[in-house]
């Protein structure tokens, strides 16, 4: 199963637009009938009693999930802090890909083995008997056999003086192997 949370900065509603949404809930009916029809605890009246009383407050997350459900808007997902928290086992292996904040986060509970791409907006995931063309980066791989060969570097004056006399490293090489003994 894959899912995308909420890009940051997808809460298209202002502190201003849930302001008004709690004064026209809060006009209406008690600080206890609005969090019973918001679902919350009990202890959520103390928070919108202290809201209600501060207009400069913004409502946290837990609070704009309240007034948007009560209003019939989507709830907003958590921040990718607190789903990585809630998701992760403490002793989970973390490997981090370039310097600096990671604006992505993939978190794995595939069994086996999983092929993942990120070269797009959503990542691709592949699970199964697909494997990646290297199982592990860092285990030995073949070497290509070549076919061996020598490569003679001469300074300039030397090449000239073999092309003023016609002769080739070739020729050169092939005389010095029928001298030897």
């Amino acid at each position: 199963m894959t899912t995308q949370l909420r890009p940051a900065g997808s809460d298209t509603l202002t502190a201003a637009d849930y302001r008004e949404i709690f004064e026209e809930l809060r006009a209406a009916r008690t600080l206890r009938a609005l969090v019973e029809a918001a679902g919350a605890a009990e202890g959520r009246i103390a928070y919108w009693s202290r809201y209600g009383r501060n207009p400069d407050a913004a409502p946290d997350l837990e609070g704009r999930n309240e007034l948007r459900r009560l209003v019939g808007l989507p709830e907003l997902d958590p921040p990718a802090g607190a789903v990585v928290g809630a998701a992760a086992d403490p002793a989970a292996a973390v490997w981090q890909v370039g310097d600096g904040l990671a604006d992505r986060v993939i978190l794995v509970a595939e069994p086996g083995p999983v092929t993942i791409c990120v070269n797009g907006a959503a990542p691709q995931v592949t699970t199964g008997d697909r494997h990646p063309v290297y199982t592990d980066v860092h285990g030995p791989r073949r070497t290509k056999h070549r076919k061996a060969y020598l490569t003679v570097r001469l300074p300039a004056e030397w090449r000239s003086e073999l092309e003023s006399r016609g002769l080739t490293v070739r020729q050169i090489v092939a005389a010095a192997l029928e001298i030897a003994p």
